[in-house]
């Protein structure tokens, strides 16, 4: 689709006109904080896989669980994200009033319980402590699937000390 230098200059206008600065120069657009989240204190074990300003995917071990010895989809990962990670396709901004959610993924359909939270410094503070918990072994994730993967047990319980 090719634009004309009106709609160029529109788009610049909505863009300019929707963005601030806080007195920490840190960038709002729609209400929304657009700094990267932070994860101080992460338990070892657990990496920062990825993160932006509404959404994160902390990694448990993706040295281990790398798609050569288990399945790809048995990385064990937390997702914090301002609203639903089931919200509607195309819908790629949350609202400034959603909650955060913190969810604990064996596999893409296996989850522990989503924890909602309201701010997002909150949300960070719960996905380390989940984090924590998992590598301790609290996490009692065999209950959590319907078809076991025995071999992928193992490593767990190796791993977090069960």
């Amino acid at each position: 689709m090719l634009f004309t230098s009106q709609q160029y200059f529109s788009i610049y206008i909505l863009i300019f006109e929707t963005t601030r600065l806080n007195s920490n120069n840190v960038v709002y657009i729609s209400g929304l904080q657009s700094e990267r989240m932070e994860f101080e204190g992460l338990v070892e074990g657990w990496t920062v896989w990825s993160a932006e300003s509404t959404k994160a995917v902390l990694a448990y071990r993706p040295d281990v669980f790398d798609s050569h010895e288990y399945a790809p989809e048995c990385l064990p990962t937390i997702y914090v994200t301002k609203g639903k990670r089931s919200r509607r396709p195309g819908r790629d901004v949350p609202d400034p009033d959603d909650s955060w959610y913190v969810t604990l993924y064996l596999e893409p359909d296996v989850s522990h319980n989503q924890q909602e939270c309201s701010t997002r410094e909150a949300a960070v503070s719960a996905s380390t402590e989940l984090a924590a918990a998992f590598d301790r072994g609290e996490i009692d994730y065999r209950d959590l699937y319907q078809v076991p993967r025995p071999e992928y047990f193992e490593k767990l319980d190796e791993l977090t000390g069960q």
